[in-house]
């Protein structure tokens, strides 16, 4: 189905509370969402408008703020937003609301809520254009377990003898063949893939016609799909992540993985993306090996991306002993323009190195003080618990931002891991980046075409949890190189402050 999208603009006075409550239960009721589903999101909607009207503006102002409302086929999305002051008050520091303002709605507020409520949570500066939170909220579709029985989901037994060999079919996913999809991913997986949409077959379908996903599956001579491989592009952005990757055992050692990627990679060209990547895990070097093999280029290393729960059968079916990381690989799909990138002196070297990697000409400028009003978003994840600072437009009030944001997912929402991007192609990421390591950030790595409005960005990372990096097991020399100049950033960046 088409999204479809509606705006209520309301003057910024609790009498129209009920108003937006109404408004917002008229969209779960268009979502189809069920009764606790709907309860939940309007809580953490009626939260945000509640901080709206009670702090983001001065009082006696007669402003006003919108809700606007977007069903699409996978999900409900609720976007409050206002043009108040910078910073949102209920996404600062327990604390720091004027007295005898309190939130409305809960006596915590903010993502303390709002990390029981949604799936999915943004909060995006605007800058002078003001600043919104969008809350996601997926659509109740019927999970693969409970369309098959227990025993056509029984996870893949690995000792399974081979199939016979025969003719295999590649080719893109049809939706009569999303079922297939969803069985293979969990019986390879379980419920411990950090997707959820792979486990929901009319989703996956969905994706796939509006083109978010791009499913390529392994069919074998009886019509059974016995592997998957997908790009990954939620915002139809003009990069997209290779992933979803699942062969059944008794098809393993045909090739069906590479086949697989080459037929993504004829894909990822004919429409006409920029270029694709992959995150491969290091609690193994095997999809780091499939990626070298395919001549993808490492360009950072992403701590604590999944979970300890994450699970690898038949390599570690144990809780791992750390949050699971992974080296970040690129390819270009045309060869990259001249550029020029700001990036602090100390990691020019290793930027040079990656960039020479991807052949990608490069000139590192000198940088500029930043100025004016900056732009940047959000994003919480409950499931994995993380959250994601993405710098659209560095400003002169850009660190205070990146701090605020910072304290509130690790106090307020209790995320574990905290990834910062900074836009590459602006003169002020020099400044910014140096008050971002005096946070405790430190690099992680180069994010080739990553940024919003188009360029690189610079990774850094905060931890909030214990990481040993000697764990990760890294397949190329680079890699290594890599990590050993992660980890020493870590330790200069964390003695600087100590």
């Amino acid at each position: 189905m088409p999204s479809k999208q509606t705006t209520l603009t309301l003057p910024n006075d609790a009498d129209v509370l009920p108003v937006a409550r109404s408004y917002v239960q008229s969209l779960t009721t268009m979502a189809g969402l069920r009764p606790d589903q709907a309860g939940a999101i309007e809580r953490a909607a009626m939260e945000a408008c509640a901080n709206v009207v009670d702090h983001a503006y001065e009082p006696g102002d007669e402003k006003t703020f919108s809700v606007v409302g977007e069903v699409s086929s996978v999900e409900l999305s609720i976007s409050v937003r206002d043009q108040g002051l910078p910073f949102h008050p209920m996404l600062t520091p327990e604390g720091a609301l004027p007295k005898g303002r309190p939130a409305r709605v809960s006596a915590s507020g903010g993502l303390a809520l709002i990390r029981q409520s949604v799936d999915k949570a943004d909060w995006i500066n605007h800058g002078r254009a003001g600043k919104e939170l969008k809350l996601v909220k997926f659509r109740d579709d019927c999970a693969i377990t409970e369309q098959l029985s227990q025993e056509q989901l029984a996870r893949f037994d690995e000792q399974a003898p081979r199939a016979p060999e025969q003719e295999y079919t590649i080719r893109l996913m049809r939706p009569e063949d999303a079922a297939g999809v969803s069985q293979v991913i969990y019986r390879a997986y379980g419920y411990t893939y950090t997707n959820d949409d792979c486990y929901y077959p009319e989703r996956i379908a969905r994706l796939n016609e509006e083109g978010r996903f791009v499913s390529v599956i392994a069919v074998d001579a009886g019509g059974e799909v016995v592997g998957h491989y997908a790009l990954k592009r939620p915002n139809l952005e003009r990069i997209a992540e290779r992933g979803a990757l699942a062969v059944a055992p008794a098809h393993r050692g045909r090739d069906l993985a590479d086949k697989m990627r080459v037929f993504l990679e004829d894909e990822a060209k004919r429409l006409g993306l920029v270029g694709v990547y992959s995150w491969a895990v290091t609690q193994h070097v095997y999809s780091q090996r499939v990626n070298e093999q395919f001549e993808s280029d490492v360009c950072g290393v992403i701590l604590g991306w999944g979970p300890r729960t994450l699970n690898f059968k038949s390599i570690q079916q144990e809780p791992q002993p750390q949050r699971v990381s992974a080296i970040h690989y690129y390819t270009y799909i045309d060869k990259p323009q001249p550029q020029t990138v700001y990036a602090p002196p100390h990691l020019r070297d290793l930027l040079g190195s990656i960039y020479a990697r991807l052949e990608a000409p490069v000139t590192f400028g000198e940088g500029a003080p930043p100025e004016g009003d900056g732009q940047l978003e959000m994003i919480y994840t409950p499931s994995v618990d993380f959250g994601d600072i993405r710098v659209r437009h560095v400003g002169a009030d850009t660190p205070h931002e990146i701090r605020a944001a910072l304290e509130e997912l690790i106090h307020e929402a209790g995320a574990e891991v905290v990834y910062l991007s900074l836009p590459l192609s602006q003169p002020g990421t020099i400044e910014v980046c140096r008050a971002a390591e005096a946070m405790g950030f430190f690099f992680t790595g180069l994010g080739p075409e990553a940024a919003v409005e188009g360029g690189d960005v610079l990774n850094l990372t905060y931890l909030n949890v214990p990481m040993d990096l000697s764990l990760l097991k890294i397949a190329s020399p680079f890699a290594q190189e890599l990590v050993q100049f992660v980890d020493a950033e870590r330790k200069r960046v964390a003695a600087a402050r100590a």
